[in-house]
């Protein structure tokens, strides 16, 4: 029951939208939750003490909300519509490099998967949430844990292997599963899907080009800060 303009309670329901919004708020906050115990349970890593990686995890949880709202922001803000597949040219990945090459793989997969499958949910492109949520995710993970390594030029390597899995993972989406929901051939798919390599292309690359040289200003930034204890050790000169 819900108050009228008058005050009473009535048998009204909420309108859909908010209730969309408040099992997507849930699903966020449950899953935030569920990341941040299995962080706490995590072993220390080497030459950090079981204290420092209890404060690692908790600046890992509060940072999750935030970055998951810039990826949501610049993924459902700046959009432009791909009539060949119904899916949308987007921001979003720049975003997602971003984090994933500052923070790690756990922020990065995190937002990224979350934020994207957001954007997708609450933006009329239900049919991509699912495997927006998968893709989006992956390439967010890849980048922040190649960029945990320690060889030179694992910045670059992150982004390809990040590239690969967003622009290959919508490529077999949108060829195969989403051809079937809609009932067109596989070769149909194939067709259309191949049609939006190109903006999927042109997405990652913008992403490597702003978001690598971004995330090495904040890490230089934010050395001296207590998100130093998750920050990614990648130093600027590599």
């Amino acid at each position: 029951m819900i108050a009228d303009q008058t005050g009473q309670f009535s048998n009204l329901s909420p309108p859909t939208g908010i209730v969309y919004v408040e099992i997507v708020e849930a699903i966020v906050a449950v899953s935030i939750i569920v990341l941040g115990t299995l962080l706490l349970q995590e072993k220390a890593p080497s030459g950090l003490s079981p204290g420092r990686r209890e404060v690692r995890a908790v600046l890992t949880i509060a940072l999750l909300p935030v970055t998951t709202a810039l990826v949501f922001l610049s993924t459902a803000v700046f959009q432009f519509p791909i009539g060949a597949t119904g899916g949308y040219f987007n921001f979003g990945d720049i975003m997602i490099f971003i984090i994933a090459l500052t923070f790690g793989p756990e922020v990065g997969g995190f937002s990224g998967g979350v934020g994207s499958w957001l954007s997708d949910f609450l933006g009329g492109y239900g049919t991509f949430a699912p495997f927006t949520l998968v893709i989006k995710g992956s390439e967010g993970f890849i980048v922040g844990l190649i960029s945990r390594r320690g060889f030179r030029g694992r910045d670059i390597v992150g982004w390809i292997g990040g590239s690969v899995a967003m622009v290959g993972g919508y490529f077999l989406a949108e060829s195969y599963v989403v051809a079937a929901l809609f009932g067109a051939s596989d070769l149909t798919g194939i067709v259309a899907a191949t049609g939006e390599v190109p903006f999927n292309l042109l997405q990652v690359v913008a992403g490597g080009v702003v978001g690598i040289p971004i995330s090495w200003v904040l890490r230089r930034s934010l050395r001296e800060t207590p998100l130093s204890f998750i920050l990614s050790k990648t130093k600027m000169r590599e």
